[in-house]
Formats: C-alpha cells, structure tokens, sequence
C-alpha cells in the first residue's frame, strides 16, 4: 500500500493525483504539484488534466476508493452481535 516515507502518483484519465506522505522528504513535499504536471507533460496527458495534492491522513472517499482495503473492517457491534434478537 502506501509508504508514508514517500509520495505517489494516481494517474486516472483526466486527473492525476500525488499523494504525500507524513515523512516524505521536504523537497518532495514542496514540489509534490510540480511533480504531477512534470507527470503530466512527460506522459502526453490530455490537455487539461486536473492534477492535486494530497495528504496522508486527510484521503476524501473518492481517493480511497482506488484502493482495496483501504478502508478498515467494521465491526459489527450492535444487534445480533451484541446478543440482541429482534423481537
């Protein structure tokens, strides 16, 4: 999964998206945007492709939903669990 040492690149159709890690390197960090349309241009993405930052810790849903188990298992800790039936 991902590397909270490093950042990453999500390349989509229209979009690319660079995610940064907590402990990536500073000069990663700043140039994170830079990076992604250096991205853009050095893989003749459509013109207007969106690019964005993002963070580890702050991933919105749709960020998320690239990823198989990127969210954790719920639990299930109410009803037929908790040993109460319906009645």
């Amino acid at each position: 999964m991902l590397d909270t040492n490093d950042c990453f690149v999500l390349e989509l159709n229209k979009q690319v998206i660079i995610w940064v890690g907590r402990k990536a390197k500073d000069s990663e960090k700043k140039n994170a945007l830079a990076i992604g349309k250096g991205f853009v241009k050095a893989n003749n993405k459509p013109k207007g492709t969106r690019v964005m930052r993002i963070v580890e810790k702050a991933e919105d849903a749709y960020f998320k939903s690239f990823f198989n188990g990127f969210y954790p298992i719920a639990s299930n800790d109410f009803g037929a669990a908790k040993g109460m039936a319906d009645t």
